[in-house]
């Protein structure tokens, strides 16, 4: 994990205290609030609210072992992943107001525009061994009925119990497991790869050739000298005198796409080639 001081706080005036908790925090990444409390001689809910605040924090998946995730981590990975181009904020630990006066803490809230209004959408994520009970998803359905959010979702490492299955869908109340994939998760599931590979034709050269001419009167001992270049942009014919749709190199090239670099010599028949008449 990263820290960093958040961009819209960048030109506040800080006071030396909030100051040596940032600097403290950023440092340290992986320090718990006690410890930056301890190290900067501060109350540890005082340096809570600094963090919060002015601190923003980014995951960094390729440093990151599935066994150094905790609950908390767990939820900040889900507020990461709900960072889409689509959405307009992303709040981890947000304070959901209820109708009834009193506040809720959920874990992710997300905030997404529609052709109309702001879409608010609430996330529970539990990191829990065992699957997740119908009193949880009962919970988020009265939060979300007494209150301003639109939808809602729960994330669950280890998926659901049957009940709480059945209540989701009655309610709308999606769910989703989000944990380490292991070897038979994928099993079932065709994927496809798509990739584009370049091949370069072999680069043949044509170190000498003989031609057996064609048997008409007065042709038996003419001799005609032709460059390799040349040959090798020749059009080739069949023995029915038809064009066969490739030059020598073509066939060539052919001859040697699959063959290791070397010098070779091949014998053909039924090929005809035009030299001078």
């Amino acid at each position: 994990m990263r820290k960093r001081l958040k961009p819209n706080k960048q030109d506040e005036s800080l006071t030396d205290k909030k100051q040596r908790i940032i600097e403290t925090a950023t440092e340290n990444p992986a320090w718990t609030y006690s410890e930056i409390a301890d190290e900067t001689d501060s109350s540890e809910g005082y340096v809570g609210e600094v963090h919060r605040e002015y601190i923003e924090e980014t995951i960094v998946p390729q440093d990151m072992d599935w066994s150094d995730v905790d609950e908390e981590l767990y939820e900040k990975i889900v507020a990461g992943l709900e960072a889409r181009e689509d959405v307009t904020d992303v709040e981890h630990k947000y304070d959901l107001s209820l109708s009834q006066g009193d506040s809720k803490e959920v874990d992710v809230a997300v905030w997404t525009e529609s052709s109309r209004d702001e879409i608010l959408t609430i996330i529970e994520c539990k990191f829990h061994e065992d699957r997740i009970e119908q009193a949880v998803v009962s919970e988020v359905i009265r939060n979300v009925a007494n209150s301003a959010a639109n939808m809602a979702y729960i994330i669950s490492r280890n998926g659901f119990q049957e009940g709480a299955i059945s209540q989701a869908e009655d309610a709308g109340i999606a769910l989703y497991t989000l944990k380490e994939l292991e070897e038979d998760d994928a099993e079932g599931y065709i994927q496809r790869i798509n990739f584009e590979v370049t091949v370069q034709p072999p680069n043949v050269v044509l170190r000498d050739m003989s031609v057996t001419p064609t048997i008409e009167e007065g042709s038996e001992n003419r001799s005609v000298s032709v460059s390799a270049q040349e040959m090798l942009n020749k059009q080739l014919w069949d023995s029915d005198l038809n064009f066969r749709g490739q030059t020598l190199r073509d066939f060539l090239r052919k001859k040697c796409n699959c063959r290791d670099p070397g010098i070779y010599r091949e014998h053909v028949d039924d090929i005809w080639v035009n030299i001078k008449g």
